[in-house]
């Protein structure tokens, strides 16, 4: 789970803007923002320049906790 496509809604960016940017797709990015795939050092550099915040902040979530049920289903809290 990360916070990229929050932060994404939050600074007001259009996707193709921010794809342009980094020098990826736009299918690229919205997979970087599903949590599909995860973007290389480079990548994430200049996603972290653009969007102002740490690389951790954006691909790492915090105090986040999962929990799997008895049905063998995860749950995010």
């Amino acid at each position: 789970m990360n916070r990229l496509g929050d932060i994404v809604k939050e600074k007001g960016l259009k996707k193709g803007y921010i794809a342009k940017k980094i020098g990826v797709g736009i299918p690229t990015l919205q997979r970087y923002i599903e949590g599909i795939n995860y973007p290389g050092a480079d990548i994430a550099k200049k996603l972290s320049e653009l969007l102002g915040y740490s690389i951790e902040d954006i691909f790492f979530a915090k105090n986040t906790i999962i929990v799997v049920n008895d049905k063998n289903e995860s749950v995010v809290k």
